[in-house]
């Protein structure tokens, strides 16, 4: 099986070229080797996805691709050489679930939040339809265990002044058995 997927950086801003009828789309990706070393792989897109690309992606976007790898060779005119060509043909084209590096979207995001902040007090003059605000859920009590009754007094919502653990007194000594001798199972 022929198949390979990458998840990498696009090292720079990809340029549509025609073959003939079709559009086709050379990039390099930018992936993570050995030791975190990038490793440079050129991947040539075709059609709808030499489009994609090139409308969706910039240097330095994330993307996942998937596709097959392949060979071109061809005789170079001037020295009459056989040339080799190694990449792989894009079959699909996903974005990441991570921001790009350096996106520019920032203001267009704070604006979002302003109109949302904006509805909710109710002074935007605009129709926003803003999802209701979440609480936050209450914050986690400790639970108070039987064999706390004889350390100490039962946790206060007071800060400790000490930052040293508290000593645990012994445990209190059993009970005395009972001493009536009549025969009588103790059940």
């Amino acid at each position: 099986m022929n198949r390979a997927f990458f998840q990498g950086r696009i090292t720079a801003d990809p340029e549509i070229r025609k073959a003939g009828d079709y559009d086709v789309c050379d990039f390099t990706l930018a992936v993570s080797g050995k030791k975190d070393q990038p490793v440079f792989v050129k991947f040539t897109a075709w059609g709808s996805n030499a489009r994609f690309v090139e409308k969706y992606f910039r240097k330095g976007y994330g993307m996942l691709v998937y596709g097959y790898y392949d060979i071109s060779s061809w005789e170079d005119r001037y020295s009459g050489d056989m040339r080799y060509k190694h990449y792989f043909v894009v079959d699909g084209v996903e974005f990441p679930i991570q921001r790009p590096r350096g996106s520019t979207d920032a203001p267009e995001r704070q604006e979002r939040q302003e109109r949302r902040r904006r509805a909710r007090e109710g002074t935007d003059d605009e129709d926003y339809d803003c999802p209701p605000e979440r609480s936050a859920p209450p914050p986690r009590q400790r639970e108070f265990y039987e064999e706390d009754m004889f350390d100490r007094e039962p946790p206060t919502a007071t800060a400790r002044t000490s930052t040293s653990s508290p000593r645990r007194a012994p445990p209190p000594p059993p009970p005395p058995p009972d001493d009536d001798d009549d025969g009588d199972v103790p059940f």
